[in-house]
């Protein structure tokens, strides 16, 4: 893993480098494999508030934390079980 310029650097091989937005890395650092989706909103949201930046409705933050977790699962980032 690494930081290049705004995007972190996560490889899964040699041939399988991601280069993923903070907030994408974000949400893939909280997929512990024991924390459910409801966990990792309640989290996202937590932690929005304590930073300051509740722009987002709760509606909104579900449809942007389904989308990113969706992509990470295409890309193989994430398993879900």
């Amino acid at each position: 893993m690494g930081v290049s310029g705004e995007e972190y650097i996560v490889s899964l091989g040699e041939d399988r480098v991601f280069a993923l937005a903070p907030a994408a890395y974000y949400i893939w650092s909280l997929c512990d494999g024991v924390r459910s989706v409801e966990d990792i909103l309640e989290k996202v949201e937590s932690d929005l508030k304590e930073g300051g930046e509740e722009g987002l409705s709760e509606f909104e933050l579900k449809h942007i934390l389904v989308l990113v977790l969706s992509e990470l699962g295409s890309v193989g980032l994430i398993t879900w079980t």
